[in-house]
C-alpha cells in the first residue's frame, strides 16, 4: 500500500503520513521539542485506540501546529488510509 498524507509542512501546520504495517510505529519530528512530541504522541495513541487500529506506521512532521490541527490531520489521514484499503 502506498503512503497516504494529510496536511503540509507550512508554518503552523503538520504533515501526517500513514502506511500499513504489521505493528504500530510512530515517529514524530517537531522543532518544539519533547513537550510537543509528547502531546502529539498522546493524540496519535488516543486516535489509534478510538479507531481500534494496530497495524500502521505513522510519521508526523510538526511545524508548530495547534492541537486541533493535529487532530484534523490525523482524522483525514486515517480516512484516506481506510479508503485505500487500510484496515483496523
Amino acid at each position: 500500500m502506498n503512503t497516504v498524507n494529510a496536511g503540509s509542512q507550512l508554518s503552523g501546520d503538520v504533515l501526517v503520513e500513514i502506511r500499513s504495517s504489521s505493528s504500530v510505529s510512530v515517529r514524530v519530528i517537531s522543532p518544539l521539542g519533547d513537550q510537543a512530541e509528547r502531546l502529539i504522541r498522546e493524540l496519535v495513541n488516543e486516535t489509534l485506540t478510538q479507531r481500534g487500529i494496530d497495524n500502521v506506521r505513522i510519521k508526523i512532521l510538526d511545524n508548530a501546529a495547534s492541537e486541533w490541527a493535529v487532530r484534523a490531520r490525523l482524522a483525514t489521514a486515517f480516512r484516506r488510509w481506510r479508503e485505500q484499503g487500510g484496515s483496523s
